[in-house]
C-alpha cells in the first residue's frame, strides 16, 4: 500500500473531442517505427498533420533530426467522420507507438480536441479502454 497524495487524473482525461481518426493500426504502427529513425534522440518528437486534400482525409507523420541533418515524412489516407481542416500536433514517438501498439485490433481511433491538449487513443470498439497520451510542443 502506498500512502500518498495523487493528482487526480480525471482532470486531463478529455470528456469530448472535436476530431476522431481510424487509422489501420499496422499501417499506422509501422510508419511510427519508419519515422522513429529519423527523430532526435533525446526528445523522440514526431509531428502528426491533419489535413484535407481534394476531399480526402490525410495523416502525414514527420520527424526532423536537425543535429543529424536528416527528416523523414510518411503520408496516408485515413477516415473520420469530423476531421479539421488543418491541425498539427506532437507527440513523443515511444510513447504513441507503446499505445497504438497495445491493441490488438485492425484499426484504432485517435481522439483530440487541441494540439495542447491530451489525446486518447482507442480500439474500434466502443469500449472504456483508453490510453491517454500527452502532446509535447512542437520546436
Amino acid at each position: 500500500l502506498i500512502d500518498a497524495i495523487f493528482p487526480n487524473y480525471k482532470q486531463v482525461v478529455p470528456t469530448h473531442h472535436t476530431c476522431k481518426v481510424e487509422i489501420d493500426r499496422e499501417r499506422f504502427s509501422g510508419a511510427l517505427r519508419r519515422i522513429s529513425n529519423f527523430t532526435n534522440t533525446q526528445t523522440n518528437q514526431i509531428k502528426l498533420t491533419l489535413d484535407k486534400v481534394d476531399g480526402t482525409n490525410r495523416m502525414t507523420i514527420g520527424a526532423q533530426d536537425l543535429d543529424m541533418n536528416s527528416e523523414g515524412y510518411e503520408t496516408f489516407e485515413v477516415h473520420s467522420d469530423n476531421f479539421p481542416t488543418a491541425m498539427n500536433i506532437g507527440f513523443n514517438v515511444k510513447m504513441l507507438m507503446a499505445a497504438v501498439d497495445s491493441y490488438a485490433t485492425e484499426t484504432v481511433a485517435l481522439l483530440m480536441t487541441d494540439p495542447n491538449k491530451a489525446a486518447i487513443i482507442k480500439h474500434e470498439t466502443d469500449s472504456d479502454d483508453f490510453v491517454l497520451i500527452m502532446p509535447v510542443v512542437l520546436n
